[in-house]
């Protein structure tokens, strides 16, 4: 999936949270690119099949703020649940890809 114009926030913890929870109050597109360590992780919680059946290390997924409580249960990312609420009060569309892991957010405007 191509990323969407808009802003990019490099992950940094409690800062970039807030940061991204802001521009999805104000309907901005936000990417928020996290750190390339957490590309297995992602693999893991978002694509178990493929996992299982040892398929290439692709994600690429759609959907709504609920991909986020995936996202949430990784070490180290649980403030990504914070973005949960905020993305489905303004029906944000979530995009979670990887090998360059990242999580976007859209909105039909």
């Amino acid at each position: 999936m191509n990323q969407p114009a808009g802003i990019t926030v490099q992950w940094n913890g409690d800062e970039s949270i807030n940061t991204v929870r802001d521009l999805i109050e104000k309907h901005h597109s936000v990417t928020l690119l996290l750190p390339h360590e957490v590309h297995h992780a992602l693999f893991f919680y978002l694509e178990p099949d493929n996992a299982a059946a040892h398929l290439p290390e692709l994600v690429s997924e759609r959907g709504n703020a609920n991909l986020l409580k995936k996202v949430a249960k990784i070490r180290g990312f649980a403030g990504i649940a914070d973005l949960i609420q905020p993305a489905l009060d303004h029906e944000a569309i979530i995009d979670v890809v990887s090998p360059s892991p990242s999580i976007a957010f859209e909105f039909k405007h």
